[in-house]
């Protein structure tokens, strides 16, 4: 068995193997604990699923054991809870003219040269380099062959097989539409809409904004 270290950064853990490499990765929240009254402390939070590593949320919950939780015990709370939903993309972000950040639904693995050739783009544009970003892999980073032009929609399109860490494979044909943002001047943006005081007990208080300019902003 390799030996490993742990980090705790906030609510995030990573085990990471003696090469440094990512073992496994989790960044879980108080709201997982199901009951709210276990929510408050002295609970354990378990898998339920061992198969299922990256189900996130849905394959987590408080523990039953009397004890608070089972350390060196199966979990109290084990059960059969398979992945059986297909990782699906989520956004694309421009960090600059050259470099975009594709993220995915969930942890995804996928060899970084079926990447590179799964991701087409538009406009004569293609990715000629693609990593995914450890310890969540959950997002992509690419580097593009041309800089990106002002003012110009953008799709990106899946077209390769790419895994989650089941291996259900994300749809082929999912697209996402992005471009490189410019700075707004006087008058590019307007407020179009407000709704202060929304009917019923809601939170759909909004501004509407409208881009009247021609560029994206």
């Amino acid at each position: 068995m390799p030996s490993f270290f742990i980090f705790f950064e906030e609510q995030k853990i990573t085990l990471l193997d003696e090469k440094g490499e990512v073992m496994f990765y989790l960044s879980y929240q108080k709201s997982w604990h199901r009951n709210a009254l276990k929510q408050g402390g002295g609970w354990a939070l378990e898998i339920l699923d061992m198969h299922n590593p990256c189900g996130g949320k849905d394959n987590w919950d408080s523990s039953v054991d009397a004890r608070g939780g089972t350390p060196s015990e199966a979990n109290s709370v084990s059960s059969d809870n398979p992945d059986v939903l297909n990782p699906v993309l989520v956004k694309v972000v421009v960090t600059d003219s050259i470099h975009l950040r594709v993220f995915f639904s969930e942890p995804m693995v996928v060899d970084t040269q079926i990447l590179k050739e799964g991701l087409i783009l538009d406009h004569g544009l293609s990715v000629v380099a693609a990593i995914v970003v450890a310890p969540a892999f959950c997002m992509a980073e690419l580097t593009l062959s041309e800089p990106l032009s002002p003012a110009v929609i953008y799709t990106l399109t899946l077209n390769g097989v790419v895994c989650d860490c089941v291996g259900n494979p994300a749809p082929t044909g999912t697209f996402l539409t992005f471009g490189l943002p410019s700075r707004p001047f006087f008058n590019d943006l307007k407020i179009n809409e407000v709704l202060s005081n929304p009917m019923g007990d809601t939170d759909g208080d909004f501004v509407e904004i409208y881009n009247v300019s021609d560029k994206i902003i």
